[in-house]
């Protein structure tokens, strides 16, 4: 009876566990950036970014209820060459917003780094992000190039964010994740513009360790929202859906064509994710968005909770 009572327990966990994506974006100006060529305009310099890596743990998804859940697999090295990372399997309903940490906890960070498998972020496998065994790791590693004057990428730029001081917490609400059968998708994008604002990349430009720079590049990542929840990719499944006019004044209007609206909601966003307002074009099919800021929005269309659509307009 025992052994039959566990397996059934088993069985109900198999049939609501998903498995959790995490994808990130990283963004110069809303510009999605491209490691060692690409070109990019960064207040009155010419950049480019050789590499972007550093350190997430503890990632915790909260439900709209406020019940939170911390994803089986720890740590992550964040990369810039790479866009999804696994974060294991939970068993959650819903998100309503996600909470992690940026760097490596103060006892980890001064274990002995050889004691990790290969394949384990935290494992010499990745030497560049070890310091030496007294320092730890380097939590946030931003490499890149400074065109000069006579166009010649001599200048580089090095921040590298080293010590326990640096060991940030991070809150994103309104998280927009995509649910499907078997996983949850969630989506960031990462402003770089922010997390490099008050930093003068062409002259206080070499910083390893703690201290200057470095110091202000922790506090922007701790208070610029710098994290920014994204609308994953989503099957485009109602394609009679769409908005007029675009860019829009005070009003848009829905366009349903020959889409039936049973089981459908509709949802307000803004770039960075936040929850505006409700839409219900079952009692009509116009929006009212004469208060909203100037800027774009998403509407966001959910069958069964599941995120379906997203239509972007623009506020002007």
């Amino acid at each position: 009876m025992k052994k039959l009572i566990l397996f059934l327990l088993i069985s109900t966990f198999s049939l609501t566990s998903k498995e959790v994506v995490l994808k990130v974006n990283h963004l110069l100006n809303g510009e999605k950036i491209i490691l060692e060529d690409q070109v990019y305009q960064f207040h009155i310099n010419e950049i480019k970014f050789s590499n972007i890596m550093y350190y997430m743990m503890n990632i915790e998804l909260i439900d709209n209820n406020g019940n939170s859940i911390i994803c089986p697999e720890k740590y992550h090295l964040i990369d810039a060459h790479k866009s999804e990372y696994q974060l294991g399997n939970v068993n959650i309903e819903n998100i309503n917003s996600i909470k992690f940490n940026i760097g490596v906890d103060k006892e980890t960070n001064h274990s002995d780094p050889s004691l990790w498998p290969n394949d384990h972020p935290l494992s010499l496998e990745y030497s560049i992000m070890h310091w030496g065994w007294a320092a730890g790791y380097r939590f946030v590693l931003l490499d890149g190039f400074v065109n000069d004057i006579f166009n010649r990428w001599l200048n580089g730029f090095q921040y590298h964010l080293v010590g326990n001081q640096y060991f940030s917490t991070v809150s994103l609400n309104n998280v927009q994740p995509t649910i499907t059968e078997n996983q949850i998708i969630i989506e960031l994008n990462v402003e770089l513009a922010l997390v490099l604002d008050n930093v003068n990349v062409a002259s206080n430009n070499f910083i390893h360790g703690s201290g200057g720079a470095n110091d202000v590049i922790a506090n922007n990542i701790k208070n610029k929202n710098v994290f920014q929840s994204a609308i994953s990719s989503v099957k485009n499944l109602y394609p009679d859906l769409k908005i007029a006019p675009i860019p829009a004044t005070d009003f848009i209007s829905l366009e349903l064509g020959n889409t039936n609206l049973q089981n459908l909601t509709f949802k307000v966003f803004n770039l960075n994710g936040k929850f505006i307002s409700d839409f219900t074009p079952i009692l009509s099919n116009s929006l009212d968005i004469s208060n909203l800021t100037k800027g774009t929005y998403f509407l966001n269309v959910y069958k069964n909770q599941e995120l379906v659509k997203n239509i972007k307009f623009i506020k002007i």
